[in-house]
């Protein structure tokens, strides 16, 4: 069993949702998935898009749910007999992780 994901088979899974979907939804592909979208690096073992419009993102996770997606993480969504998960995420961050905070007293940034 194959478990990366090459550029094909994840263009082939965009255009099978593309022929369920009735509007436009921008989809920007981050990390491992950009890279093998530009023929960078071959395949990946996650897929990660942002969805910067919030109605395009509530869009998309209707249509993926009508697909037979279910949300099996914070972000990821599989579809029953599917090896990989669709990690979504809405607006302009992914994995954010706060690193700093601002003290106080000084206002100044000091590492968490």
């Amino acid at each position: 069993m194959d478990y990366r994901l090459d550029k094909q088979t994840l263009l082939d899974v965009l255009r099978q949702w593309n022929g369920f979907f009735r509007r436009k939804i921008h989809l920007i592909a981050c990390g491992g998935t950009a890279l093998t979208l530009m023929n960078i690096k071959p395949s990946t073992k996650d897929v990660d898009f942002l969805v910067p419009v919030e109605p395009e993102y509530r869009y998309l996770i209707r249509t993926l749910k009508d697909l037979g997606y279910r949300q099996i993480t914070g972000s990821g969504w599989q579809k029953k007999g599917e090896l990989f998960i669709f990690d979504l995420f809405a607006g302009k961050r992914i994995h954010t992780t706060e690193l700093l905070q601002v003290s106080p007293g000084s206002g100044q940034p000091y590492a968490v």
